[in-house]
């Protein structure tokens, strides 16, 4: 008996830790703008996936046509399709943009990780894309305020032509009620 409770601790011990990593994972995702995490309607597994999906394509990672239809019910075949078009699609991403092979090599997202919910590899998936998706986008915006000051100081230096006032699309006319002649 004594035996059977050693065994039920490490059980409940490994399941307390896989679900803090699970809700860690969940947190980043809704920092990042995955509202959709927060939902506690939806299980943990398909909130991470989802944000998994959301990341790859919202900020366009990936060079890959990234066209994951995730469905929160799934058969099981539609299960392994995605998680194998987002391991490859994340895979892709990892080799275009990471800097050492060694770094990628510990990242590799594999389809079993993905659907045997292996939330320490998810974790460190998941603050991947977090972090990548969000340098794409400062560096989108960097250079959407760069080519609007560069805009801005050729116009205010007068190297390019100055645009024509805007027109407005009405036209006022006045008109008087006494006309010229009767006066």
């Amino acid at each position: 008996m004594a035996n059977n409770n050693d065994n039920a601790v490490p059980a409940t011990t490994e399941s307390l830790e896989r679900d803090i990593l699970a809700q860690e994972c969940v947190e980043m995702l809704v920092e990042h703008g995955y509202h959709r995490a927060s939902l506690v309607e939806i299980p943990i597994y398909e909130r991470v996936v989802g944000g998994l999906v959301f990341c790859l394509q919202s900020e366009e990672l990936t060079s890959v046509d990234c066209d994951i239809l995730f469905r929160p019910v799934a058969t099981v075949k539609e299960r392994v399709r995605v998680a194998e078009a987002i391991c490859h699609s994340f895979n892709t991403a990892l080799m275009s943009l990471a800097t050492t092979a060694t770094s990628t090599k510990a990242l590799t997202l594999s389809v079993h990780e993905l659907q045997g919910a292996n939330y320490a590899k998810l974790k460190l998936v998941v603050a991947w894309l977090v972090q990548h998706t969000q340098i794409k986008l400062n560096t989108r915006v960097q250079q959407a305020i760069q080519t609007q000051w560069n805009d801005l100081r050729t116009t205010s230096l007068g190297t390019q032509p100055p645009r024509p006032p805007h027109a407005p699309w009405y036209r006022v006319e006045r008109q008087s009620k006494f006309r010229v002649g009767e006066l």
